[in-house]
């Protein structure tokens, strides 16, 4: 049995989103953004990484996937304590994880773009809050487990079609991500 390569694989995803695009199930932009995104893979982590994140943010109601944007900053708190104000790049806010420790992610408005922009956290026996504009969309998709994930019920402030949309993705796990709006 032959073990498909990194390149393979790329052709598989591709080959996905192309059929994915032929049934209206994403846009061009999305499209085009999705296929460079998955170009620029180099390692069966980054792969394993994107096709975990395909698998996990295929929304049900629009076929639409989420895949940050190549690149982005990493942190990690262990045992500490970090406060960070996101600037996103290209629709990528970043990474964060907590182990035993916290994370407090602030977003400001005019940091935000217009659009969709990916923050992925990990709270692992740790308290991650992120702090988020009262006009932006939140689509939480995280995943607990023993855990909590608290976001706000209420919708954005605003009914701007244009508002920023914040795709939050990661897990809980014995820990707290909790979104507040400021």
């Amino acid at each position: 049995m032959l073990v498909p390569t990194i390149d393979d694989e790329k052709e598989q995803i591709t080959r996905a989103l192309s059929e994915q695009y032929a049934q209206n199930s994403i846009d061009l932009e999305e499209y085009e953004r999705l296929i460079e995104y998955v170009q620029k893979i180099s390692t069966s982590r980054e792969l394993k990484n994107v096709k975990k994140i395909v698998a996990e943010n295929t929304h049900g109601d629009t076929g639409t996937l989420i895949l940050p944007e190549a690149g982005g900053e990493k942190h990690l708190s262990v045992f500490s304590w970090r406060s960070s104000t996101v600037k996103p790049v290209q629709g990528n806010a970043g990474t964060y994880a907590s182990v035993l420790g916290a994370n407090s992610i602030r977003i400001n408005e005019h940091d935000l773009p217009k659009g969709k922009t990916v923050l992925t956290v990990h709270s692992i026996l740790g308290l991650t809050e992120i702090h988020i504009p009262k006009n932006v969309r939140v689509i939480n998709k995280t995943t607990p487990f023993l855990a909590g994930v608290f976001s706000p019920n209420e919708p954005a402030a605003s009914d701007d079609t244009e508002a920023p949309e914040l795709y939050i993705l990661g897990r809980a796990i014995l820990g707290n991500i909790t979104i507040i709006r400021t």
